[in-house]
C-alpha cells in the first residue's frame, strides 16, 4: 500500500513538474505559432519581442536585400517588419512548420499560403541566452 501511495506521489510531482517547467521546443513552437495566429498585429511582435542586438547580433534577409545589426547599430525592427511583412496581413494558411532544436541553437521554418494564395516561406534562427532564446537571424524566402 505505501509503495503504491509513494509512486503515484512521485507521478503527481513528475507530472506537475513537466506542467510547469516549458521544454525549449515548446518555448521556440510559441513563437512560431504566434507569427502565423489569428491576431494579425501580433504576428511580427512576436518575433521582436525576441530580438536584442546588443546582445545577440541579427541577420535580416529578405529577397534580394540583407542586412546585419549588432550592438551600435540601428534598431532591427524595421527591417525585421519589413522581411516579415507578408505574414502581417490578412489571414495564413499554414502549410508546413518545423522546429528543430540542437543544444542551444534552433530554427523554425514556416511555409504559409495567404489570403491572396501566395507562398510564402521564412526562417528564424535561434540561439540560447541563458533560460530564454533570442532570434539571430530572419530570412524570407
Amino acid at each position: 500500500m505505501w509503495g503504491l501511495i509513494a509512486t503515484v506521489a512521485v507521478g503527481g510531482v513528475a507530472l506537475a513538474a513537466d506542467a510547469l517547467v516549458e521544454s525549449d521546443e515548446e518555448q521556440i513552437a510559441e513563437i512560431a505559432d504566434a507569427l502565423t495566429g489569428a491576431r494579425v498585429e501580433r504576428r511580427v511582435d512576436a518575433v521582436l519581442a525576441h530580438v536584442d542586438s546588443a546582445r545577440a547580433p541579427i541577420t535580416v534577409h529578405a529577397d534580394d536585400w540583407g542586412a546585419e545589426f549588432g550592438e551600435d547599430d540601428e534598431d532591427p525592427a524595421d527591417a525585421i517588419r519589413d522581411a516579415l511583412s507578408p505574414l502581417a496581413e490578412g489571414d495564413l494558411e499554414l502549410v508546413q512548420r518545423s522546429v528543430d532544436v540542437e543544444g542551444d541553437r534552433a530554427r523554425v521554418a514556416l511555409r504559409v499560403r495567404t489570403g491572396e494564395g501566395s507562398i510564402v516561406d521564412a526562417q528564424l534562427a535561434l540561439r540560447r541566452d541563458g533560460q530564454s532564446w533570442l532570434i539571430d537571424a530572419v530570412r524570407r524566402l
